[in-house]
């Protein structure tokens, strides 16, 4: 596996840097899927592989993943993560709608989204029934 892209993150209490990483997209053998793996060093210490039906949407799927794991851990809400020396502000990776009352980036509001798909949204209403589709 080859990084396609990297960062390396600032911590609060020390000079060293927590270093994440998004791997290249690979298809899983025997499978009609794709897997896409992240790593986050210490003091996160995670890696996952994400998957999903092509090589364009499991990339997609494992960073909003990874903003999850950024911006919801204790790390970051505490304000002990940051990048530039700014600690518990933007992390340079769109945060998901969960998170994006306290944080300036949505995955919404960010070139993620293409255009059309916001439009797209916006014209849809939610049904009383929350069971039923959206309907346009």
């Amino acid at each position: 596996m080859r990084p396609i892209a990297e960062i390396a993150y600032d911590l609060a209490w020390t000079p060293d840097k927590m270093g994440v990483r998004l791997y290249a997209p690979e298809p899983v053998a025997d499978a009609d899927h794709w897997g896409c793996t992240f790593e986050i060093d210490e003091p996160l210490a995670l890696r996952q592989t994400i998957y999903g039906i092509c090589s364009l949407q499991a990339p997609v799927l494992a960073l909003q993943s990874l903003s999850a794991s950024l911006y919801g851990s204790n790390t970051y809400r505490n304000g002990e993560l940051g990048l530039g020396g700014i600690f518990g502000g933007d992390l340079s990776i769109p945060a998901m709608i969960t998170f994006s009352i306290k944080l300036p980036i949505r995955f919404e509001d960010s070139s993620f989204a293409p255009s059309f798909a916001v439009a797209e949204q916006d014209q849809r209403r939610r049904p009383a029934n929350p069971n039923l589709p959206l309907s346009t």
